[in-house]
C-alpha cells in the first residue's frame, strides 16, 4: 500500500495478479471478497470506514487538514481549514455555535478545489449538499438584487 502527497492511500495490482482474479470462479472471487473485508473490518476503525464511504461514494480528493476557527467581534465563528501546506480555506457557510473543534484534525473531501465534506473523527460536520441553501441574510440580499435588477428591466 503506498501513500501519495495529498494523503491518499492506494493499492496497486500487476497485471499477472489480475489474470488470477479473473480466472477464478464466482464462488472462489466472493469468498476472496469476503476474506478482504473481514481483514480491513478487523483493523481499520468504523469511523475510518465510514471515512471512505463518504470519499468513494462522493468522489472528489481526500486531504488532511486542521480547522481554524475564530471568533468576529459579532461574535459569529468564521471557519478555516489549513491543509499541511500551510494553506488556509474558509467555509463561508458552515455556522458552529462554538470553537471547540478548533485546532482538531479533519478528513476534508475537495472536487476542483470546492469543499464538498469535512468529516471529523468519522463523524460528518459539513455537507455542500446539506448547505446548499443560504443564510436569512444573504437570501434577503439576493432577493434585494432581483427586486432592484427587475426594475431595471422593466425600463
Amino acid at each position: 500500500m503506498k501513500k501519495d502527497k495529498k494523503f491518499i492511500y492506494f493499492y496497486s495490482l500487476s497485471k499477472e495478479r489480475l489474470r488470477f482474479f479473473l480466472s477464478l470462479t464466482p464462488e472462489e472471487r466472493l469468498n476472496w471478497l469476503e476474506d478482504a473485508h473481514d481483514f480491513v473490518k478487523s483493523i481499520v476503525s468504523i469511523e475510518k470506514i465510514k471515512t471512505w464511504k463518504l470519499y468513494i461514494n462522493k468522489g472528489g480528493v481526500m486531504e488532511k487538514g486542521k480547522l481554524e476557527i475564530i471568533k468576529t467581534k459579532k461574535g459569529e465563528y468564521v471557519v478555516n481549514v489549513v491543509y499541511p501546506d500551510g494553506k488556509k480555506q474558509t467555509i463561508s457557510d458552515l455556522r458552529l455555535k462554538d470553537n471547540s473543534l478548533n485546532g482538531k484534525q479533519v478528513d476534508v473531501i475537495r472536487d476542483k478545489g470546492q469543499i464538498l465534506k469535512i468529516i471529523h473523527e468519522g463523524k460528518e460536520i459539513y455537507s455542500k449538499e446539506k448547505n446548499k441553501h443560504q443564510s436569512p441574510q444573504r437570501q434577503q440580499k439576493s432577493n434585494y438584487r432581483e427586486k432592484k435588477s427587475h426594475k431595471f428591466k422593466s425600463i
